[in-house]
């Protein structure tokens, strides 16, 4: 069985080449990224889950930089993008 871990990486924690080495370290098989790199500067329509738009929106790291960050320190896991915004 293979197993990969997705998440989303935001200006803050952990840094993209920590968590791809940690996870191949752990045999971790694939590290995909979520992104999210267009927040409306007026938010007209609430967001889903209630409340204000939670803070790792407004600190999402571009998903294309965060994995070259792994591939520069991993050689095992397979990587790519959760969500891609194709515009």
């Amino acid at each position: 069985m293979k197993v990969g871990v997705s998440t989303s990486v935001a200006a803050y924690g952990t840094s993209p080449a920590t968590l791809g080495k940690a996870l191949e370290e752990r045999e971790f098989d694939a590290l995909f990224v979520a992104e999210h790199s267009h927040i409306p500067a007026s938010r007209e329509t609430p967001y889903p889950l209630g409340g204000p738009l939670p803070k790792p929106y407004f600190h999402a790291a571009d998903a294309f930089v965060a994995l070259a960050a792994v591939a520069s320190v991993t050689s095992t896991l397979s990587l790519g993008t959760g969500i891609t915004v194709a515009g």
